[in-house]
């Protein structure tokens, strides 16, 4: 299967007499574009606004974002089985605006829509910042329920994607992509068979992406072709999840994962292909769903090495270790994405809600509690009001990382990852070394190492009093040796060179080479999941 891209830069973006796209510019009908959203009686008070790179502009409410693509064999529509007819992607051609966004902007109590700064600190962590976005806004008609809501918006952004991509049929591209697995026996031999498998959220409804049209829970472990996934198959449909736990349609489409094993398929790796599996609700399906998974891999893709994703918050950490272990209990090895939750500070104990021996190599994408200090803005778009936001949103605002579109990607398209630093707050406790609280209560004091005894308690004491002292006088604090205290850790967002699929791939590699690899996240020394506990996963499908 062969999927050809034709790749039409956009550099400039306006509102004009005509939609056309030439030269780098796009220019936009505005009343004809409000007309085919508004066709839709689900939603009301239509409106389109354009915002590019550098303005000094705040974009809210971001629910779900597109790029412009559109079939070259067939002018009516993309995304199949939600917008155009049901067909399967990833042949043939495909037009692509590159450099041009759309973004689905709504509002209506439950969602949680992110937001996306065009200038400072917030706009250096999301790539929709360098993009010229176009922005619909349309508000939900009198009770409609939040479900349809969604659909509503999910149409009109496919509508506008694909109005918006026809603009450069007749235009010759600025780039062509061809994708395709097929390639001379002689380049594959004795390269490493590696396969990606793809989880997807299936939790309800408007929490979980489409599968050509059809909800994700309808789905077990299938095997797609990485062509259909880059070429519309797949659609976000999230609504009620923070940025960070959702793949927006855009980031599917640009599938960081998928590309970059393109990118070495034939060079230092054999790219087999990806398997999509849903997350499902009860301990029972998650079992039966990586066993199935793990199956496909190993005797339909012959993969050596698997990269697992996941998409969610907590509970998809355990489908993620399920698929992990089902995985390496048939040979195959594994590295592992995921985000980390570890509060504002860095300081928290518990990075995910379950772990796995056997999952020995793990690629952080950032922890999605800290806060970026986004400043000013001359315009907001997209309301007042964001879920979990407080303040003015022209003033500056305290920004959780998690509700920047893009920045924390748990499919790696960013170049979010940790980093551990030594860190220091105004509490202490004496405690000995072997105290089984000391690993748990160092994440919030500092613990001076006591002798454990009544023979050393006046010097104990001493040493306390004199770090006490300085910690209230905001005195600089030595090093652990030279003040007796015990070594405290805390992980910080930082950049790497690197976004997060490529130092998965990596250390893929390394694993399977059998050289020393590193993992950012180590196995805590006892499963976080006690098996006895496990009704708490409930079935929200009942």
């Amino acid at each position: 299967m062969r999927l050809d891209v034709q790749e039409f830069k956009v550099q400039r973006i306006e509102f004009g007499r005509f939609s056309c796209f030439r030269d780098g510019l796009l220019s936009i009908r505005k009343q004809e574009l409000i007309n085919l959203i508004a066709e839709d009686n689900r939603i009301h008070g239509v409106d389109v606004v354009i915002v590019s790179p550098g303005e000094k502009t705040r974009i809210a409410n971001v629910n779900d974002i597109l790029e412009p693509r559109i079939k070259g064999d067939d002018s009516t529509g993309y995304y199949p089985g939600i917008l155009a007819r049901l067909f399967r992607a990833g042949q043939g051609r495909t037009w692509t605006l590159k450099g041009c966004a759309v973004m689905e902007i709504g509002y209506k109590q439950g969602f949680y829509g992110g937001i996306v700064d065009m200038v400072g600190e917030a706009a250096s962590l999301t790539p929709y910042s360098r993009t010229h976005n176009v922005c619909i806004l349309a508000k939900p008609a009198p009770d409609i329920d939040l479900a349809e809501y969604g659909r509503a918006l999910k149409l009109a952004g496919a509508k506008v994607s694909v109005y918006l991509a026809r603009t450069a049929w007749d235009s010759d591209p600025d780039e062509a992509r061809s994708y395709d697995l097929k390639m001379e026996s002689r380049r594959l031999r004795n390269l490493p068979k590696v396969a990606y498998l793809f989880q997807l959220h299936s939790h309800g409804n408007s929490r979980e992406p489409f599968i050509y049209g059809a909800n994700s829970r309808q789905y077990y472990p299938t095997i797609l072709h990485p062509n259909e996934i880059l070429d519309g198959a797949i659609v976000c449909g999230h609504y009620d999840l923070p940025m960070c736990m959702k793949n927006t349609t855009y980031s599917i489409l640009n599938h960081p994962v998928i590309l970059d094993l393109y990118e070495r398929h034939g060079k230092d790796l054999d790219f087999r292909g990806v398997v999509v599996a849903p997350e499902p609700t009860t301990m029972e399906e998650i079992h039966r769903t990586a066993m199935m998974a793990a199956g496909l891999m190993k005797d339909q893709l012959g993969a050596e090495g698997v990269i697992i994703t996941k998409e969610g918050g907590g509970h998809a950490d355990v489908d993620l270790m399920r698929n992990c272990e089902a995985c390496e209990d048939l040979g195959i090895k594994t590295v592992l994405m995921d985000n980390e939750w570890l509060g504002q500070d860095g300081s928290g104990h518990l990075s995910l809600l379950d772990m796995s021996e056997k999952a020995d190599a793990i690629v952080s994408v950032g922890n999605g509690d800290e806060i970026v200090e986004a400043g000013p803005v001359e315009k907001v778009v997209g309301g007042e009001i964001v879920a979990d936001i407080k303040g003015n949103l022209m003033g500056s605002i305290a920004l959780p990382v998690r509700t920047i579109p893009g920045a924390i990607s748990q499919i790696g398209l960013s170049h979010i990852t940790v980093e551990v630093r030594e860190w220091s707050i105004p509490a202490l406790a004496g405690m000995t070394p072997g105290d089984s609280r000391v690993d748990l209560c160092k994440r919030a004091k500092h613990i001076i190492e006591t002798a454990g005894g009544a023979a050393g308690t006046d010097q104990d004491m001493s040493r306390m009093v004199r770090l006490l002292s300085k910690i209230c006088q905001s005195d600089p604090i030595g090093k652990q040796l030279e003040e007796g205290y015990l070594s405290r850790k805390i992980r910080k967002n930082v950049l790497s060179d690197k976004r997060g699929s490529q130092r998965a791939i990596e250390l893929l590699l390394r694993k399977l080479g059998g050289k020393e690899f590193d993992t950012d996240i180590e196995f805590p020394g006892k499963k976080i999941v006690d098996p006895g506990l496990t009704m708490v996963i409930r079935d929200v499908g009942r």
